[in-house]
């Protein structure tokens, strides 16, 4: 789950700091929206394609030991209570999702109740909902919150303004962006998202309201008496959220065609290419030997400082049955792991845990003592260990 979070935040990174650099300030409103979009989501998809990278090394690198004949026993006893740093991980992030989660469903209440509260005035593809305790226009969906003064006409700039976010279907983007806030409500690249994309809907809404120059000027005059009003929710879009000064150079800014499109292609190739390269496994070395090593006079099997007597005693020592388990009686797990060239422990994996008892061996497995590691021709290479260990608790 760590290395999905970290390569996630990694292609967010490089999704957004393309677009700041290379995208943020062109008129290719429509791109933009899409490459926001479609950042996010293959930054929720690429981390889980691994594509491996193979050397083309001739040498020994893994080797595979099961010791079938290696059992650990343990006594019954209870994990001591303290302090689980990861347990408390959980709760954080599930207080995170529930509060994420309750301000969501507020907002939704909120609109809903405006539609209740106000007068509705069907049109042909959207609804207009007339109330007198609002001072700017909004939508959501298609729905279109607007004051009771308000000239519902095409001519209306404001109103036109939010025609376009309905037509667009802008809403759409705005609740996927507060389901992953929800989700991942401790990402601060989440946040930069929602921003630049709810700013480029503005962009976008801009742009089909002005026609020429001459309609540009008229339209910042509108636009800066509505600077101060309020902006109503945040699952809405509003005819004056961020009033920036980018919002003012995009509106009075010309267009680049060739300019656009180039940008268009170098993001794209860009932000692949960046991507690849997050997401690729590790590159790994052509192993020789996939099965049961051959014992040879030239391979020497990995071993534990002081022998495997010495490992059950350390293992034992620290190993203790999870506290609040209801296992009674005779159980097995069987732990796998591998021992690198270094005598390290990695790759740990519970292969087989009916009672779900083995996890704390990860823990325990991580604190051991560094292993003499397996050696070919004098050459120290990883091992695989298969360890099955019964635990009696009486």
């Amino acid at each position: 789950m760590l290395i999905y979070l970290i390569k996630t935040t990694l292609t967010l990174f490089i999704g957004i700091v393309i677009y700041k650099l290379l995208l943020e300030n062109t008129t290719a409103h429509l791109f933009k929206r899409l490459f926001l979009i479609g950042s996010l989501i293959l930054s929720l998809l690429l981390p889980l394609v691994m594509i491996n990278v193979h050397s083309s090394a001739e040498s020994f690198n893994h080797t595979i030991v099961e010791l079938d004949t290696l059992t650990t026993e343990i006594s019954g006893t209870t994990q001591s209570k303290r302090w689980n740093y990861s347990s408390l991980l959980y709760i954080i992030y599930g207080l995170g999702v529930i509060v994420m989660t309750i301000k969501f469903m507020y907002s939704i209440v909120h609109i809903l109740n405006l539609k209740k509260r106000g007068t509705i005035v069907p049109k042909k593809n959207h609804t207009v909902v007339l109330l007198t305790d609002i001072k700017t226009p909004f939508s959501f969906c298609s729905t279109m919150f607007v004051p009771l003064s308000l000239d519902l006409n095409t001519t209306n700039k404001v109103y036109l303004h939010e025609l376009v976010h309905i037509k667009q279907r802008h809403s759409v983007d705005i609740l996927f962006l507060e389901l992953l806030k929800i989700i991942f409500w401790f990402n601060p690249l989440i946040y930069t998202y929602k921003k630049a994309i709810a700013l480029n809907h503005e962009f976008l809404a801009d742009q089909h309201c002005i026609e020429n120059q001459d309609q540009a000027k008229d339209y910042l005059q509108l636009l800066l008496q509505q600077t101060y009003l309020e902006h109503y929710n945040i699952l809405s879009s509003a005819f004056n959220y961020r009033l920036t000064k980018k919002r003012f150079i995009m509106i009075t800014k010309k267009s680049n065609t060739r300019k656009k499109y180039a940008t268009i292609v170098i993001s794209c190739f860009t932000f692949l290419t960046f991507c690849t390269y997050a997401v690729q496994a590790k590159a790994e070395p052509k192993p020789q030997q996939e099965n049961k090593v051959n014992t040879t006079q030239n391979y020497q099997f990995a071993s534990y400082p002081g022998g495997f007597s010495t490992f059950n005693q350390d293992f034992i020592k620290e190993y203790k049955i999870p506290e609040g388990s209801k296992f009674e009686g005779k159980g097995l797990f069987i732990v796998q792991f591998m021992i690198e060239t270094d005598g390290s422990i990695s790759e740990i994996n519970i292969l087989k845990d009916v009672y779900n008892i083995g996890y704390p061996a990860i823990d325990v497995l991580k604190k051991m003592k560094k292993w003499v590691p397996a050696q070919q021709d004098g050459i120290p290479i990883r091992s695989q260990f298969t360890l099955p260990i019964t635990v009696n608790n009486k």
